[in-house]
Order: C-alpha cells, then sequence, then structure tokens
C-alpha cells in the first residue's frame, strides 16, 4: 500500500505528505515548549487573593493599608479602623481621595490622605 502512494507521489499524482510541504525553522520539542511557558509564567506572578478580603470595600482597605506601610492588628491604623471610615464615605470617594493622594507629590501621602479624609466626614455630618 505504502508503495502505491510512493509510486503515485514520484508521477506527481499526490501532493507529497504534510510534513515535507511544510517549511520550519529548527524543530523544538515538546519539552521545551512547555519549558518556554514556564519561563513565560514564572515571570508572571499573579499576587496570591486573600480570602478574607470579600468585598470591595475590604480590598480597597487592603489597598490603602499596603500603600501606606500599615501593620497595626489593633486601635489606628488597622484593618477596623480603616474600614470604618471608608464605609461612612463610600467606595467611590475613598477611591477618589486615595487618587487625589497618588497624583499628588506629598511628602507624607498617609498625613495628606487622613487629612482629607477628616475634612470630608465633617462636611458630610453637616449635611
Amino acid at each position: 500500500m505504502q508503495e502505491y502512494y510512493i509510486q503515485r507521489w514520484l508521477a506527481r499524482d499526490i501532493l507529497p505528505p504534510f510534513s515535507s510541504r511544510v517549511k520550519s525553522g529548527p524543530k523544538v520539542g515538546y519539552n521545551q515548549r512547555v519549558e518556554d511557558i514556564k519561563t513565560t509564567l514564572g515571570k508572571v506572578k499573579n499576587k496570591v487573593r486573600n480570602p478574607h478580603l470579600h468585598s470591595e470595600l475590604h480590598t480597597l482597605v487592603d489597598e490603602a493599608r499596603t500603600r501606606f506601610g500599615e501593620t497595626a492588628t489593633k486601635g489606628k491604623g488597622s484593618f477596623a479602623f480603616y474600614l470604618g471610615f471608608f464605609k461612612r464615605l463610600g467606595v467611590q470617594k475613598v477611591r477618589q481621595l486615595l487618587g487625589e493622594v497618588v497624583e499628588s507629590d506629598a511628602s507624607d501621602p498617609k498625613r495628606l490622605f487622613w487629612y482629607k479624609v477628616a475634612k470630608e466626614s465633617k462636611t458630610d455630618s453637616k449635611n
């Protein structure tokens, strides 16, 4: 059977096998491709998601605390401290304040942020 196809190919009745029609560079084995993918994915490290941050507000609190370097577990600077203020102001307002602080060239961004939060809290309580 194989001889029949070889004879027909020699007579140019049919196309040559696919592998001989394809012009490619150096052959890359499966393991080489897998290693390339591993190195590429190794460069892109996803941040491990914290399962305790289940809402947008919690994620925003975590983002603000990491940006300002807060590590307190109780009291001023703790997660609950930030969360209390952020709940009162709302997600959109906090995002706006954080954006303003990031864009500003303040020497102490944390202090500027809390100044803006206090100012905003006073205007909310008057209304």
